[in-house]
Formats: structure tokens, C-alpha cells, sequence
């Protein structure tokens, strides 16, 4: 694995970044919406909360997934130029 290629020729940077456009993008529509307003959270009954938490906490972690994706290949043995 000595090729060299060009950045934007990488399928696995192209999959992380489509992956961390969608995790923002779902975490923008959240807030958005008003999701996360205050008041809209202290109506929710706790099962409703903890559904909430989950699909926030989700959203955070994939856009995590998608950061580490995107510097893994970046620092890859393959080069990209």
C-alpha cells in the first residue's frame, strides 16, 4: 500500500464526511424544530426525556464517529495528496 492518490479520490473520506453532514444536520433539525428548547423539555413526561437524551447522545456520538473516520484516513498508511 504505497499508491499515493489524491485526497478527494478516498472512499472512506467521502463516507465520513457524508456520515458527519448527516449526524449535523440531524442535530441542526433538533434544534431547529425546538427540540431542545427549554420549554419543550420540561413538558416531557420522563419516558419522552430519556428518548430525547438518546437520539441527542446518538446524534453526538455519530458525529464523533465521523471526526475519528475522517483523521484515521487522513493519517493513513496510503497517502493522499
Amino acid at each position: 500500500m504505497n499508491e499515493t492518490k489524491k485526497w478527494y479520490q478516498s472512499t472512506s473520506l467521502w463516507g465520513g464526511v457524508v456520515a458527519l453532514l448527516a449526524s449535523l444536520f440531524s442535530a441542526i433539525n433538533m434544534i431547529w424544530s425546538g427540540a431542545v428548547d427549554t420549554e419543550v423539555i420540561e413538558q416531557l413526561q420522563s419516558e419522552q426525556l430519556v428518548e430525547a437524551i438518546e437520539v441527542v447522545i446518538a446524534s453526538a456520538v455519530a458525529v464523533v464517529g465521523s471526526i475519528v473516520a475522517i483523521i484515521g484516513r487522513l493519517k493513513a498508511k496510503d497517502k493522499i495528496e
